[in-house]
């Protein structure tokens, strides 16, 4: 508790317990009766408007099961049986952990990205087994997704992109993705590299385009009115 305080007209320390100034003879403010500080800090706000995090994953949970239903539909009305519905289920059933894993990490989304990397193992293990055996998801499947994780988390731990970096963002995944196809091509091409350098060669004249964009950004954006 305070037990001394200033004098508002003369700046000199009294005695909190003092009605008046000593010195000048000021009336000195009672603590009990000075109204509450408000914090400087904006406190924190619920999730206004339509496109709150729940809306969004409860609109999108509802398309894909809509979606998982007409594909069930079709395939049991074709024959009275399933048969390929199994393979596009699996796919929306991965679409919707992924949603789900950044729906609640919308806030740190590469926290997802651990639960993103199991779910997609899990559905890489699900199209090799469909067929009766495992054949390529351990040695090809996982190793990829391994990779595609990793080379992920650099966009979602900064993400959404500052002012300005939303072409450096564009470039690192256009040059992502070649990487991405090189070793995808690698590992399931045992002859070496092929169609993964058609697709890096074209990617190439689009990151130097960005790279020149990034260092004339001015004035491509008043030639452009961007």
């Amino acid at each position: 508790m305070l037990t001394k305080i200033y004098c508002p007209r003369c700046g000199t320390l009294q005695s909190a317990a003092s009605a008046k100034c000593l010195l000048c003879g000021e009336t000195l403010p009672r603590l009990e009766d000075a109204a509450p500080v408000e914090p400087s800090y904006p406190r924190p706000k619920p999730e206004a408007g339509f496109w709150t995090r729940m809306r969004v994953w409860r609109l999108f949970s509802a398309v894909l099961l809509a979606a998982a239903t007409i594909l069930l539909l079709v395939d049991f009305l074709a024959n009275f049986e399933l048969s390929w519905a199994q393979w596009p289920l699996s796919a929306l059933l991965f679409a919707w952990t992924v949603l789900t894993l950044l729906v609640l990490n919308r806030k740190r989304p590469e926290r997802s990205l651990p639960g993103i990397f199991l779910a997609l193992c899990a559905f890489l293990a699900l199209l090799d087994g469909m067929d009766g055996e495992m054949t390529w998801a351990a040695w090809t499947g996982i190793p990829i997704a391994a990779f595609s994780t990793i080379g992920a988390y650099p966009l979602f731990r900064r993400w959404p992109p500052k002012a300005g970096e939303m072409s450096r963002f564009y470039g690192f995944l256009l040059g992502f993705a070649a990487v991405e196809c090189l070793f995808v091509d690698a590992m399931t091409t045992s002859a070496g590299l092929s169609w993964s350098l058609i697709v890096a060669a074209c990617v190439v004249p689009l990151l130097a385009l960005i790279a020149l964009y990034n260092l004339e950004r001015q004035r491509w954006e008043r030639f452009f009115k961007i």
